[in-house]
């Protein structure tokens, strides 16, 4: 099998609570949901976009 390392320095916060909701989910653990969510994307199978919940804060994008 021919495999890379990918890291993604990501806020400790938002590591846990991905986590957690991918365990609960079913996903043996981050990495492999990672790994599901590429294999699909790169196939075609996954379409997405971003809705701002009503509820939100202001969307700000950072320069």
């Amino acid at each position: 099998m021919n495999n890379t390392v990918l890291q993604v320095p990501i806020n400790k916060t938002l590591k846990d609570n991905v986590t957690k909701i991918a365990l609960n989910m079913g996903f043996s653990s981050l990495q492999e949901l990672t790994r599901v969510f590429l294999r699909e994307f790169v196939k075609g199978n996954l379409s997405f976009g971003f809705i701002v919940s009503p509820t939100a804060k202001k969307l700000t994008i950072k320069k």
